[in-house]
Formats: structure tokens, sequence, C-alpha cells
């Protein structure tokens, strides 16, 4: 992350400069708005310096989801390309879903092969796309 994200809000030229140009205008106002200019001033900025905070924890929290969902997502792309075969342990939870008669061929069904447009399929069956 670039120093200038790390330091609070103003910190970048182009938030100094708009900064100050608020500044500037408040300042060419009647004294009655000018006090409430500032006071309402002082609150944008804790926001934006809040926002700021907030997008780091938002950011965080997207890095270590990533991380968290890395592996299963590997899993099932090597799955749909046919790099490698499901395990049983992967499919024992849905053998409720297979006859007596399938659920004796599992070991012998457990193979490595691509499913053909599978993404394609999951879209254009799952939702409809307008």
């Amino acid at each position: 992350m670039a120093e200038a994200d790390t330091k609070p809000y103003p910190s970048k030229q182009a938030d100094i400069d708009y900064e100050k140009e608020i500044t500037d205008a408040i300042k060419k106002l009647p004294v009655e708005q000018r006090l409430q200019m500032i006071a309402m001033n002082k609150y944008t900025l804790k926001r934006k310096v809040r926002d700021q905070e907030d997008d780091k924890k938002i950011d965080a929290s997207i890095v270590k989801y990533n991380n968290l969902e890395d592996p299963h997502l590997r899993a099932c792309n090597d799955i749909i390309a046919g790099e490698r075969a499901p395990l049983e342990s992967e499919i024992e939870q849905f053998k409720e879903h297979l006859t007596e008669e399938e659920k004796g061929k599992v070991a012998e069904n457990l193979e490595a092969s691509p499913i053909t447009e599978y993404w394609y399929k999951a879209i254009t069956q799952c939702c409809k796309l307008e």
C-alpha cells in the first residue's frame, strides 16, 4: 500500500486542494452560515477519515476471505477441468442422493474428466441474464 494511503484524510494532493477550495468557499460566507458550514465540514472530514479506515478494514476482510476461499475454488476448478477426480470424502455427505446400486459403483466412477462447458451451462441454466 502506498504511503499516501496510510495517512489520514486528506493526504493526497488532490484531496488537499479540494479541501482548500471548500475552506476558501466557507471563508466567503456570512458569519452565521460560516459557523454552520465549519461545523458541518468538521463532521464531513470525520466521516472521510472513518470511511478511509473502514476501507482498510474491508480490504483486509476481502484478503482474509479470498485466502480462505481460494483452496475451495481451486479444488472446484480442478474437478471442472478434469485435473483431478472427486474424492470419496468430498461426496460422502451427499450419498443419500444415490441409490444403493449407485453407491456400490462410486469408487469405479470417481474419475478425472473435464466437465465440458461447465460455466456456460451453470450461468445459462441457473439464472436469467437480462
